[in-house]
Formats: structure tokens, C-alpha cells, sequence
């Protein structure tokens, strides 16, 4: 397991994310508030969101 995990807020960027997720090994990132877990991006969460972008 990682030891030093990175992590995003609710309020960063999409942007942000996914130039992590291109740029390391990781395939999903936690969402940190308040030092408690509110959820996980993959890169397919990010594929997702770009193909849903692109055709509509």
C-alpha cells in the first residue's frame, strides 16, 4: 500500500486531477473533506466525463 497518499478536495479542479492521474502510476485518487473519505475518482471517472463532454 502507498504510504504517502495524495489526495483532493471537493473543490479542486478536474484539471488538476487528471493531470496527476496522467502523470503517475495511480488509477484512482481520494476525495478528502474535513479529513474524512467523501469519495474516489478513477480515470475512467475522467475518460467518462470527457466522452460524455465531447458528445453532447
Amino acid at each position: 500500500m502507498t504510504e504517502d497518499v495524495q489526495t483532493f478536495a471537493p473543490t479542486d479542479s478536474v484539471e488538476d486531477i487528471c493531470e496527476f492521474l496522467l502523470h503517475k502510476p495511480f488509477r484512482r485518487v481520494p476525495i478528502i473533506r474535513d479529513e474524512k473519505l467523501v469519495g474516489i475518482i478513477s480515470r475512467r471517472d475522467i475518460i467518462s466525463l470527457i466522452h460524455e463532454e465531447k458528445c453532447d
